[in-house]
């Protein structure tokens, strides 16, 4: 094991320098490669946060908070060349944007206002066709939070009645509409939190009676079907890779605790802990192929530390990696990881209460050694 921060000379011990050179050698890259780029975006809000990344990382979309009211949420999509668009609301107060299909074109969330009221109703945006309303399954309000690839599958949850008794998880197309996926047995509420790129796996949470709540994946061959816990009363699935065969999300332990987990049909759920002293942790993102995890530990109230997990590495500071990688770190904040891109260069989440992009990432990450010495030198860096 590397214990980062335990040589703080000038010159590193013998070992230290064979070490280096192998890490090198492994991944000669590491050494050479331009430092991936950290910006806050350039919006108007006293608030806001990226939620998805198109393929490229060049399209973010999200929601800030207008400086003229707690209630004036808006839903947004960034791009480098055009800047900041706003899209309004159906007619009420706010608009939340939740995710972005691939190319970038259509921006997914919800809003309250018109026919409706306050309540909130799940969207899809483009530029022709506006914001489109997508309606409920039989109740008040309707929530969009996954979108897949192609932009043409949505998913969330809605009342499933008039009279706001039960929720369920949908899949929304433009062909069908909206569909229920139902919940786990003896269930009342459900979900879903996420699809996969390929629009096959739908991941989220859902009630069962007497167990509790439960993350679940859903594919049209086996149905929702219940991934089971770390050893506590409720776990939820937050993310899933790019073909739906990595969950990642959060569950409580045995002590009660909240653990970062990560699902796979061969290895089932497995707890990927946190950082070293922190109380929980939480995944609220995974790469595309499934072999990086981004989260976040906290204690109590906290807004927590933002950590990277890969199986060879296990999990390290993002924060920490990225000065290791070069990033000036310096009054930039990270809190949350939300969106990761397809071809696995650009990051998007909130740091120090404003959405940010993180572009030049390579993930997967490189090798655990050349890791272990980003970090291990950021650490020497601050100590000097």
């Amino acid at each position: 094991m590397m214990h980062s921060g335990i040589f703080t000379g000038s010159k590193l011990p013998a070992l230290a320098l064979k070490a280096t050179f192998m890490a090198c050698a492994i991944v000669p890259s590491i050494a050479t490669a331009a430092p991936p780029a950290y910006q806050y975006l350039p919006l108007r809000g006293i608030h806001a946060v990226g939620r998805g990344v198109s393929a490229d990382g060049g399209v973010v979309a999200g929601f800030d908070l207008a400086p003229s009211g707690l209630t004036s949420y808006r839903a947004f999509r960034w791009t480098a060349a055009t800047g900041t668009e706003y899209f309004g609301t159906l007619g009420g107060d706010r608009s939340i944007g939740t995710g972005v299909s691939a190319n970038g074109a259509t921006v997914i969330g919800y809003s309250d206002g018109g026919p409706f009221g306050r309540d909130e109703r799940a969207f899809r945006w483009t530029r022709d066709e506006g914001m489109q309303e997508l309606g409920t399954l039989g109740g008040d309000r309707s929530r969009a939070y996954g979108i897949s690839a192609d932009g043409t599958r949505i998913v969330g949850d809605s009342d499933s009645s008039p009279f706001g008794f039960g929720r369920r998880a949908f899949l929304w197309t433009g062909t069908v509409g909206m569909r229920s996926l139902g919940t786990l047995p003896n269930g009342n509420n459900s979900k879903a939190e996420a699809i996969s790129a390929d629009g096959t796996t739908i991941v989220g949470v859902s009630d069962s009676y007497p167990l509790g709540d439960r993350a679940f994946r859903w594919t049209e061959d086996t149905g929702m079907q219940d991934i089971g816990t770390l050893g506590g009363t409720s776990t939820v699935a937050s993310s899933v890779s790019a073909d739906g065969s990595v969950v990642v999300g959060f569950s409580k332990n045995a002590a009660g605790a909240s653990r970062a987990f990560r699902w796979t049909n061969q290895t089932g759920i497995q707890d990927i802990g946190g950082l070293p002293g922190f109380e929980t942790s939480t995944a609220t993102a995974v790469s595309p192929d499934g072999a990086v995890v981004f989260g976040t530990s906290r204690n109590g109230g906290e807004d927590g530390t933002v950590f990277m997990w890969t199986e060879a590495l296990g999990v390290v500071n993002f924060r920490t990696y990225l000065e290791g990688l070069g990033v000036n770190m310096w009054g930039r904040g990270l809190q949350v990881v939300a969106g990761v891109s397809l071809d696995g260069t650009t990051v998007t989440g909130i740091g120090s209460d404003t959405a940010f992009r993180i572009t030049g990432l390579a993930l997967p990450a490189p090798s655990s050694a050349a890791i272990a010495l980003t970090v291990s030198l950021a650490s020497l860096r601050r100590k000097r």
